[in-house]
């Protein structure tokens, strides 16, 4: 076999090796870079759902204050109010007696029925003296039901006060209740709206890696296809020039 044979058998396999080198060295690098794009992109997705844990950390937090803010004041109202929430009246003292300005009104009244007494003539008659006796029982009475009234007045206004007071507190209870809750219900909006983030963080993290490694790997198979179609045309090419060169050989010879 001469040199130029040995050429025409030599040079397709060299183009063909070439060629698979070529893509081989191609299809290494997309995989790295595509294996360098997905890592970078989980890595991301990653830092994403920390940073979206430490701001769920940050609301719970921030809740908590807020309640603890919210208990503090209402506490404060009522630690301030509590002794309103009892009744108390002012000093009036049940009666034991008259007056001192009662006690002068009751001497005149009997002054003056005597005086009534001694001008009509019945001065010592049992008539004038009931008479006397029984304004001055009325009189005593009249006083004892107006201490009695002062009394009743004194202890209703102390107990509605007191009521009052009571549900003063129970509406700041009540509040203080619907502000803890529309507390914690902002919270949890707001953690499971992060939790949701990051579930669409992480699904669209493992997707952009799919994506460029099934990107790599199209490309890849595109070279590799391209590849093997170069070696055959090559191939292809080599056969027809030594099909053509053994058939002028022939023709030679004849």
């Amino acid at each position: 076999m001469d040199l130029g044979s040995l050429f025409q058998i030599a040079s397709p396999l060299i183009q063909a090796g070439t060629a698979l080198f070529g893509a081989s060295q191609a299809s290494s690098a997309n995989r790295d870079a595509a294996d360098t794009a997905a890592a970078g992109q989980l890595a991301a997705t990653e830092a994403q759902i920390a940073a979206n844990k430490e701001a769920r950390g940050e609301f719970r937090a921030a809740a908590d204050r807020g309640i603890a803010a919210i208990r503090s004041g209402t506490q404060g109202y009522a630690d301030t109010i509590a002794p309103l929430t009892q009744a108390r009246p002012v000093g009036l003292t049940t009666y034991r007696g008259l007056t001192s300005a009662q006690q002068i009104a009751r001497d005149d009244l009997r002054r003056n029925g005597m005086a009534t007494l001694a001008a009509s003539g019945l001065r010592g008659s049992a008539a004038g003296i009931r008479a006397v006796q029984d304004s001055d029982r009325r009189f005593v009475a009249s006083a004892a039901d107006a201490h009695d009234q002062d009394m009743r007045g004194e202890l209703r206004r102390a107990q509605g006060n007191a009521d009052s007071a009571v549900r003063g507190l129970a509406s700041v209870r009540a509040q203080e209740g619907g502000a803890i809750a529309n507390t914690e219900i902002g919270q949890g909006n707001q953690i499971a709206q992060s939790l949701a983030a990051d579930g669409s963080a992480q699904a669209n993290g493992l997707t952009q890696a799919a994506n460029t490694q099934a990107q790599a790997t199209t490309a890849n198979g595109s070279l590799w296809g391209e590849a093997i179609g170069g070696i055959g045309s090559v191939i292809a090419d080599s056969m027809k020039s030594a099909n053509t060169e053994k058939y002028r050989t022939t023709q030679g010879s004849i």
